[in-house]
């Protein structure tokens, strides 16, 4: 109030700051009418208490002289009040003469942050930014151990965020407790509202951690095709459904890496994704990147994940198979690109039986092609192991044919070569050494003839 009564202004600002660790910054900032009752009846109230005491410095002839002397002090001040009454006296009114000479253009005038010698002023002319920095450094202040634009830049994000603090507040706060009332609150009851209501330390941590979840979502970038087709144009219902995918990426955990299988079964939205595809939106298979599936690479550079469809758990398996209590699975290296999920990409020779890719996109009910493609995966592993068996069978019969003896004829030359001999080991190996080492040698045109 005195500084509206001394500059006459009919607005000011109520300011609220904080303190911490001995350094102090805005948190919010009021804008409040002065009416010209209470500036009067505060000045009338000031000059009665202020007259006795410094009414002397405002007499005319001291005004118009503009300095003080020894006599026109009271006997009560001090010598040192006298100096400090003397030195302040001739800015003071230099002041005041600056004011009254420029016909009341200055009047009201704005409050000064300090008062400077003209020998300072002189020198300082020369360096603006002292005085810019003095003035801006009385109300920006930081603790941080930076230069002034940073110490500037902070106090910008710090009002920025308590500014959406007080915004959260009056949303989610203040607005359901008006509603409940029947008349207006007044600032006490606000504040007392929302006391422990949450702390702008709080907000700030709940904030930084929404971000971060929010940027921590991986996101495909699709690219249009080098030769686009004739009608790119996509229609409304196309462009709500890029917005409905957009938003289920934000709010939800994805890409989906634990029961993805399940997901897209349940979900009435995911199997709609699955199914759904348009000009720039096209399920394609692309190579697993280590980012989204958290694998570390193989030696050959590529990630390897299971396929979610054509994967059989150990309890599904008839007991008669080998793979019973182990599960059958399919590892491969490509994924969806839409719907971020490891699906095997394989060529076969049967026209009926197509790879999970395909029927993950194509077919409707994913619960049936599920068991579909478990039992096509374990038919084809036990099919394979079968003729694994049966050539390892031939090749072990081949071999004991070879070593048997004929019914009439003599005794094979292998048998032959396993009758006992008084050499040792090592002079057996060297034998058999050099043996196949004649076996191997080239034949010569003599021999060949």
């Amino acid at each position: 109030m005195h500084q509206a009564v001394v500059t006459q202004f009919d607005y000011g600002m109520f300011v609220t700051s904080k303190v911490d660790d001995g350094s102090g910054s805005i948190v919010q900032v009021v804008i409040i009418e002065i009416p010209t009752a209470a500036r009067e009846e505060h000045a009338s109230k000031l000059c009665a208490i202020a007259n006795p005491l410094l009414g002397f410095l405002h007499r005319q002839n001291i005004v118009e002289r503009a300095f003080l002397t020894d006599d026109d002090c009271p006997s009560w001040v001090t010598a040192t009040q006298r100096t400090i009454l003397k030195t302040r006296a001739k800015l003071y009114y230099a002041h005041l003469k600056l004011i009254r000479d420029t016909d009341g253009r200055l009047h009201p005038t704005p409050p000064l942050l300090l008062y400077k010698h003209s020998a300072q002023y002189r020198y300082n002319k020369a360096k603006p930014g002292l005085d810019m920095n003095t003035e801006i450094s009385a109300y920006v202040g930081c603790a941080a151990r930076c230069g002034f634009e940073g110490k500037y830049v902070f106090r910008m994000l710090d009002a920025v965020m308590v500014n959406t603090w007080r915004a959260y507040q009056a949303v989610t706060d203040i607005a359901p407790w008006l509603a409940t009332l029947d008349s207006t609150p007044s600032l006490k009851q606000l504040r007392n509202h929302l006391y422990r209501k949450g702390s702008i330390r709080q907000f700030v941590f709940d904030t930084s951690y929404e971000s971060l979840r929010l940027i921590a979502i991986q996101k495909t970038i699709i690219r249009p095709p080098f030769f686009p087709p004739a009608n790119t144009q996509r229609t409304l219902g196309e462009t709500f459904f890029l917005e409905q995918y957009t938003s289920y990426c934000r709010k939800n955990s994805w890409p989906i890496k634990r029961n993805a299988r399940e997901r897209f079964v349940e979900d009435p939205f995911l199997q709609k994704l699955r199914l759904r595809s348009f000009v720039g939106f096209e399920h394609k298979a692309e190579p697993i990147r280590d980012v989204l599936s958290g694998v570390t690479p193989g030696p050959d550079g590529r990630v390897r994940r299971k396929c979610v469809l054509c994967f059989v758990s150990g309890n599904k398996v008839p007991r008669e198979s080998r793979y019973s209590g182990v599960g059958v699975s399919c590892s491969t290296t490509y994924m969806c690109r839409i719907c971020m999920v490891p699906l095997c990409k394989f060529k076969t020779t049967d026209s009926e039986w197509k790879c999970c890719h395909a029927v993950w996109h194509e077919r409707q009910n994913l619960k049936l092609e599920i068991s579909r493609q478990g039992k096509r995966l374990l038919e084809n592993r036990e099919r394979n192991d079968n003729d694994a068996r049966k050539r390892r069978q031939h090749a072990v019969n081949a071999y004991n044919k070879r070593r048997s003896p004929t019914k009439d004829g003599p005794q094979s030359q292998l048998d032959q070569d396993m009758e006992p001999t008084n050499q040792s080991p090592t002079e057996i190996d060297d034998t058999i050494r050099d043996e196949n080492k004649e076996e191997d040698a080239p034949m010569s045109l003599n021999e060949f003839l």
